[in-house]
């Protein structure tokens, strides 16, 4: 056996580690209890969650907020990132360009023509994905109180790496889609016909939150709702919503009002063509179509045939100064069927 002291000196070995690690559990305990005291002030912290509008993020932000509310965590914004917000194609649309480009000629390879059509097909099921899981964000329970809250982020095309673009893309969250300046403004104007809505918040319903849709009337003075006219699985459809459910998208006032003050076409060339070279000082942007496809666009705009068209037609003129600012834009006008004289000609050029 050991002899009496090495056994004492042991036991006071093992007691000194119980104590040392009872200690530092104490430590450890004051130093959880100190930051959630920090954490549950409301005065001095608050949590920002940050998601993305697909089932599994979307869910468990639910539960994120359940166990921060019960916590006395308080949430003040919703940041909903990677959203696809602007210039996908409708499903309507999406079948259009698909009957054009079995039959007719784009003026590129089929091996391109596949490539488009399939890159829209992609962005457009992202999206509607990505309204199905946002409407649905927004009609949780505890989503209510911070309804303001929600930051709507769109999909960048560049990684938010270095100074300027984490400065870009904080404008995004201060200035741009679902932040609480712009969402407050819209949830305060009241829905006039024409306006364009997003859906959100039905209880009974929630398959149709996230739906956009077109107001047809007016608030009705009895019920308190108004018409929406909406495009659902194909079918045309008008609901009769109360305002809460609705938040909007686009005012028709501000579409009138822009187009009474669009400049003259020869006065936004000159005014493009200045911006250009400005910015090519600044930026060198990548090439997404080859450049000598731009320039034989381009030249094709110089046809005394093209130029009758441009100058007879306002509408003409407004697409094609879209699509000289970006030559992807002339994918959304395909389907417009005042455009198609115009584009079955301008393609018949391009040859």
């Amino acid at each position: 056996g050991l002899p009496s002291g090495a056994g004492t000196a042991k036991a006071a070995k093992r007691s000194k580690i119980r104590d040392e690690v009872s200690q530092r559990m104490n430590d450890y305990k004051h130093s959880i209890q100190k930051v959630a005291k920090m954490l549950q002030d409301q005065n001095r912290a608050r949590f920002i969650v940050v998601c993305i509008a697909e089932f599994l993020s979307v869910s468990e932000t639910q539960r994120l907020l359940q166990e921060l509310a019960k916590n006395k965590v308080r949430v003040s914004h919703i940041i909903v990132n990677q959203l696809v917000v602007q210039n996908s194609l409708s499903h309507q649309e999406l079948a259009d360009l698909e009957a054009m480009a079995e039959v007719g000629d784009f003026g590129m390879s089929p091996d391109l023509l596949q490539k488009t059509i399939h890159a829209c097909r992609l962005l457009a099921a992202r999206k509607n994905i990505q309204q199905k899981y946002l409407g649905v964000l927004k009609g949780y329970e505890e989503t209510q109180e911070n309804i303001e809250g929600i930051c709507e982020v769109p999909l960048l095309a560049e990684e938010v790496t270095g100074s300027e673009a984490l400065h870009r893309f904080a404008k995004l969250l201060v200035n741009e889609s679902g932040n609480e300046e712009s969402f407050s403004k819209s949830t305060s104007h009241v829905p006039a016909v024409g306006d364009t809505v997003r859906i959100a918040g039905l209880e009974k319903n929630t398959y149709l939150n996230g739906i956009e849709g077109q107001i047809v009337s007016n608030i009705d003075t009895n019920t308190g709702r108004c018409g929406v006219s909406i495009d659902f699985e194909g079918k045309v459809q008008t609901l009769a919503l109360l305002p809460k459910n609705m938040s909007i998208v686009r005012r028709q006032a501000d579409e009138d009002v822009a187009e009474e003050s669009e400049p003259s076409y020869v006065e936004s060339q000159m005014e493009e063509e200045e911006s250009e070279v400005d910015e090519a000082e600044n930026v060198a942007p990548e090439p997404i179509i080859s450049e000598a496809l731009i320039n034989k666009a381009k030249s094709v705009l110089e046809d005394p045939e093209i130029k009758e068209m441009i100058a007879q037609n306002p509408q003409v003129k407004a697409a094609i100064q879209d699509c000289i600012a970006n030559p992807l834009n002339f994918v959304k006008y395909i389907s417009n069927p005042e455009l198609s004289p115009f584009l079955m000609k301008a393609m018949s050029k391009l040859k």
